[in-house]
């Protein structure tokens, strides 16, 4: 037996330190890679050191789980969380997570046996030492990794712009992640003697303050900041008697201050400016994009939290922010079509928490967070060692709180946290009063024969089969649909759908939308594609059908029919009124979502070309009925250009050109951005493409005027100056374009003569 519980201790404080590697896996065979390895490792990890630790329990009384407040309070939170998700939106999201975060009360509950073993574990200061030098390594390969890219060493992975962000995928995880570890190095540095390692711990803290900057995340930089002056006051209050130590503590306070107001003041200077990584942090504005989209984003998460009663105490349940963010979404985020308009988080962990958990929720959360600071403070006069640990980590709890008021966590995060905290729950805010929670020997032997019975199970449902079919949608996202046949890259798709597993709803977007990307434009399809839409239809049944509150579903489900309708000449007009069915839905739970309006729109319009021959009375409805949705999203964000294309693209469609004149002018005033090149060649295409010449001849003006040198925008410019008989200019550009010589002269005399006989007067189109 001793055997056995030595076997199982040692699996345990192996799984506990393989877990302390989670940040460094990433691989491309998945769909989200970054996410996805460090899922499913931490996971794997977990699951297999419950089993030893049960083991353990059935064995010996010594690892009983301990009941501290700590842990009382982190098990009621997660209680909580199961309670608001049972009672909110979407259990099964709210269960499983999705693929792209990983979260969801999946990984609530191995973050809870992760915190409930280590806490029962590892007991020991010196134990816990050698974890946060295990994890400082790790750190220090990622630091390393992150210098490289902020270097620009070629060999390494792309960052994420100009921001290192290592295997995090992302700058502001990476930041979050380093906190922590300046942290760590901090406590070793205080709580060694050995100068050499003393000399480590402060090379590490400054490679990691240096990393920390390169991610340019401004609320970890803040946090820090505020970290090291809740450090320096707590260090003031403790030895308020001592006059050096108060001396150090406000220097470094006024010391902070000195640097963040003269780095702010000095903003717009050369050497501010000059600097990339300066600019980005130093440069904080409230009219900066980023700053405007996180407080409209948090203006929908009150609204939705405050909405009921039922919704401030208990929130939607995990993973359903979005829902409350649809219902209310801020038509000023959508700016173009490249624009992020689904928010799955609020960006602000008070937001976050309360939305999803409600008030309660967020509470216990919080207290979760700042409950084992309080105590180890109070508990900090015991030693010296314990006093350094204790401010030290509370200046990183506020550093944390600091920094989450702009971000959202990550698997990365919460792995970190879970460990750190269950250092407070083990050593520095245990009581010594504290109780085990008693386990019945026969009890715990059960509990171990039970979860080792359901060991292979668990792992195959809960990881290998979501990472089997989570790979075959990487596979299927990876393909060129340039190069691979079309109806591999749909089988492909079929492997990651069909497996009955989480992940589900987003292979099945990422399938409808790639049929649709081929389909679209593309017109009548043969005979082999017509079962692969069939297919698309249903699956995009199918998820409407699990779930049936979700606007992407339903805006996923109307641009199926809409970029496929043409694809049976037979079913057209049925799949674009099937395309319509969901958009009183859509309004219901999306209304200031300004791309429902224009899906609809185009339903509207491309049913009045395909009756304007036939039916033209019904034609007429749909053309009302278009130009209604489309001025209704050009009503919610009148800063959005493609609004304004969508306008041209009806009155153009229906040859009421004029129609256009006041949106043209209402788009010079409030959508400035339209006089970018790309987009000018956007209106000059559509005009073109429906022969509309008054507007080809104004938006080859705007062309030209940027681009003189563009001869196809001249020569357009010289032919809708001759059909709308504006002589004189027609004659003007005709000149210029001879000023490109060779056939163009030959071109433009022959124009010329043609302008002076009236011909394009008398042939304009119609």
């Amino acid at each position: 037996m001793k055997n056995l519980e030595k076997a199982c201790l040692w699996l345990v404080y192996l799984a506990i330190g393989l877990s302390l590697t989670t940040p460094l896996f990433m691989g491309n065979g998945f769909f989200f890679p970054f996410i996805t390895t460090k899922v499913l490792w931490f996971r794997i990890l977990v699951e297999v050191m419950v089993l030893a630790y049960l083991v353990l329990l059935a064995l010996s009384d010594a690892y009983r789980p301990r009941l501290n407040k700590t842990t009382i309070i982190f098990t009621l939170f997660v209680a909580w969380v199961v309670l608001s998700s049972a009672l909110g939106h979407s259990w099964n999201i709210s269960f499983w997570g999705n693929i792209e975060r990983g979260e969801g009360l999946m990984l609530w509950l191995h973050g809870w046996a992760f915190f409930v073993v280590l806490a029962s574990v590892v007991r020991s200061e010196k134990a816990w030492k050698g974890l946060f030098d295990i994890s400082l390594g790790i750190a220090v390969l990622i630091s390393l990794f992150a210098a490289g890219q902020a270097l620009g060493l070629g060999v390494l992975l792309n960052t994420s712009g100009s921001r290192a962000d290592a295997t995090f995928g992302n700058a502001a995880f990476l930041a979050a992640y380093i906190l922590f570890h300046i942290a760590f190095a901090t406590y070793l540095f205080m709580a060694r003697a050995s100068k050499p390692l003393r000399i480590y711990y402060g090379g590490l803290f400054a490679l990691f303050v240096w990393v920390l900057v390169a991610t340019e995340t401004r609320g970890a930089i803040l946090g820090f900041a505020a970290g090291l002056a809740t450090v320096a006051a707590l260090y003031i209050w403790i030895n308020r008697g001592n006059r050096r130590v108060m001396r150090l503590g406000l220097g470094a306070i006024v010391g902070l201050l000195v640097v963040g107001g003269g780095l702010f003041l000095s903003r717009n200077q050369p050497w501010i400016q000059n600097s990339a990584k300066l600019r980005r942090i130093v440069n904080v504005s409230f009219s900066e994009t980023t700053a405007q989209t996180r407080v409209a984003t948090w203006k929908a998460a009150w609204k939705g939290w405050t909405e009921s009663p039922r919704n401030f105490i208990f929130g939607v349940g995990l993973e359903n922010f979005g829902d409350v963010f649809d219902k209310y979404f801020p038509p000023t985020i959508y700016q173009d079509a490249g624009s992020q308009v689904w928010f799955d988080r609020a960006h602000n962990l008070i937001f976050d928490r309360g939305t999803t958990t409600g008030i309660v929720g967020l509470l216990l959360y919080l207290a979760f967070l700042f409950y084992p600071v309080y105590a180890s403070l109070k508990r900090a006069s015991q030693n010296s060692v314990q006093r350094h640990a204790s401010i030290v980590f509370a200046g990183l709890a506020v550093a944390f709180l600091i920094q989450d008021l702009f971000v959202f966590e990550s698997i990365t995060t919460y792995a970190i946290l879970f460990f750190t905290w269950a250092y407070y729950a083990s050593i520095l805010a245990a009581s010594d009063s504290e109780r085990t929670v008693a386990v019945p020997r026969l009890t715990g032997i059960a509990m171990a024969v039970i979860y080792a019975a359901a060991f292979i199970p668990i792992l195959w449902y809960v990881n290998l089969l979501p990472a089997s079919a989570n790979r075959a949608a990487a596979v299927a996202g990876h393909s060129n649909p340039q190069e691979d046949d079309f109806f591999t890259v749909v089988d492909r798709y079929k492997r990651s759908i069909e497996p009955d597993t989480y992940g589900r709803q987003e292979y099945r977007v990422q399938f409808i939308d790639f049929v649709g990307q081929q389909l679209a434009n593309a017109g009548e399809v043969i005979g082999q594609v017509k079962p692969v839409l069939a297919y698309t239809d249903e699956q995009a049944d199918e998820q409407l059908m699990e779930y049936p509150d979700k606007t992407k579903n339903y805006l996923v489900a109307m641009r199926n029919y809409n970029y496929t309708f043409a694809a049976d000449p037979k079913t057209k007009i049925e799949r674009l009124n099937k395309a319509l069915s969901y958009f009183p839905k859509l309004q219901v739970l999306s209304p200031t979502r300004p791309l429902i309006w224009q899906e609809a729109g185009y339903s509207e319009l491309y049913l009045y070309r395909n009756l304007v021959q036939s039916n033209p009375e019904e034609a007429a409805k749909h053309l009302e009925n278009s130009e209604n949705y489309f001025k209704k999203a050009l009503d919610l964000n009148p800063a959005v250009v493609e609004s304004y294309l969508n306008m041209l693209m009806l009155y153009a469609n229906a040859k009421q050109d004029g129609k256009f004149e006041p949106y043209a002018a209402q788009m010079r005033q409030d959508a400035p951005r339209y006089q970018r090149l790309d987009y000018l060649y956007q209106f000059y295409n559509m005009a073109k493409n429906n022969t509309s010449i008054e507007w080809i001849n104004y938006f080859t003006g705007e062309i030209i005027q940027q681009d003189p040198e563009d001869i196809n925008a001249w020569i357009d410019r010289a032919l809708s100056f001759a059909y709308l008989g504006n002589r004189k200019e027609a004659l003007a550009a005709a000149e210029r374009i001879k000023s490109f010589g060779g056939d163009y002269i030959v071109q433009a005399d022959k124009f010329i003569e043609n302008v002076n006989s009236g011909y394009y007067e008398k042939n304009k189109p119609n």
